[in-house]
Formats: structure tokens, C-alpha cells, sequence
């Protein structure tokens, strides 16, 4: 899986949690007393998928395998830094990062 595709997949997780925001801006300022055990439910459905995608079994491989298309070079600034703070991109990419000067 190329990079740009791991960012689609994850385009669909923002998409999922938008459509989950959208339900509940309209909770707080239309909907009717009565719709809110339905809305609940919607919510719950759309905010498990998203959870699901995103820490399910394969998620941690599509990452490995976006990680292994990506080629970082010295020209980002600060992506050394960025990378001690987040492991498990450290541990796709660090690699290749040329040692600090």
C-alpha cells in the first residue's frame, strides 16, 4: 500500500467521525426530545467503525506498509524530533532518517 492510499483509508476514518460530529451538532440544536435513543445508537455505530478501522487487526500492518513507501530525507525540518515523540512512526520510518548534526 502506497502512502497516498493509507491516506485515503484514513480519509474514511475523518469521514466517519464528521458524519458522527454532524449528528451531534444536530442533537444539541434540532432534534426533537424523542429522536435521542435513535441518535445514540447512530452515533455508536459510526464512532465504532471508525475505532474499529483504526485500531483493528490490520491497521497496524497498512501503517507498516505506507511506511515502507514513504522515504524521508533531511529536507523536514524537525522530523527527528517529531519522530521521538511518536514510537510507532519511529519505528516505520526512523531508519531512514540521516543522524542528527
Amino acid at each position: 500500500m502506497s502512502f497516498a492510499a493509507f491516506e485515503a483509508e484514513v480519509a474514511k476514518i475523518n469521514d466517519l467521525l464528521c458524519g458522527a460530529n454532524l449528528l451531534i451538532w444536530d442533537l444539541r440544536t434540532m432534534m426533537p426530545p424523542t429522536g435521542s435513543q435513535a441518535r445514540g445508537k447512530q452515533l455508536g455505530t459510526l464512532v465504532g467503525l471508525a475505532r474499529d478501522f483504526a485500531t483493528g487487526d490490520d491497521a497496524h500492518a497498512r501503517l507498516k506498509a505506507a511506511g515502507a513507501s514513504v522515504v524521508v530525507t533531511n529536507t523536514i525540518p524537525g522530523a527527528a524530533a517529531f519522530l521521538d515523540i511518536h514510537p510507532l512512526f519511529a519505528e516505520l520510518i526512523k531508519p531512514q532518517l540521516p543522524e542528527r548534526t
